[in-house]
């Protein structure tokens, strides 16, 4: 009868522990269960609109990365006149075989933007994404590599029908 006795014993001790932390944690305002906090926005308080930093549309192509020597990949981009869709062309280099993908996106004037990926891509490998007819897109090319690099070779707006050439070296960036 002595093991029922402790057990009792022990469960008292752990409920007295508990009746007295609680009371506590509600005083001090650690759960924050009871703590007025006000009433919630649209309940007889007229809430303040909160200010948003609005960032510009187009955003400025940024800065490119140069490639180490030997993971050269030559992109190319072109921009429809007629239907607004951007291609993206591999063209080659030293580094196509280190290339594990490339990351294309396509950023449109009104904020949206697409996302298409290229794995393992060989020359002449190409992708298309559905830009704007009237406006500049932002194209921002990535590419990944065997050992986990990942390098922005182009960044730049593209309007109309052009020809972009570069990626090899961090060229191509900036342009329009």
């Amino acid at each position: 009868m002595r093991k029922p006795r402790n057990a009792y014993t022990i469960m008292l001790v752990h409920a007295g522990i508990l009746c007295l932390t609680v009371p506590l944690l509600f005083t001090c305002g650690c759960c924050g269960f009871f703590v007025d906090e006000g009433p919630a926005p649209g309940y007889g308080i007229p809430s303040e609109p909160i200010a948003t930093a609005e960032v510009p549309y187009p955003v400025l192509p940024q800065p490119t990365v140069a490639v180490p020597a030997g993971y050269e990949v030559d992109t190319g981009i072109t921009k429809d006149p007629i239907t607004g869709d951007i291609t993206v062309k591999v063209n080659g280099g030293k580094g196509l075989s280190l290339l594990e993908k490339i990351t294309v996106r396509v950023e449109h004037p009104d904020g949206s933007w697409d996302e298409k990926y290229l794995y393992e891509p060989k020359v002449n490998t190409e992708v298309t994404i559905p830009g704007t007819k009237d406006g500049n897109d932002r194209v921002v090319i990535r590419k990944t590599y065997l050992n986990s690099q990942t390098y922005i070779t182009d960044d730049t707006l593209v309007a109309g029908r052009e020809l972009r050439t570069g990626g090899q070296s961090g060229g191509g960036g900036g342009g329009c």
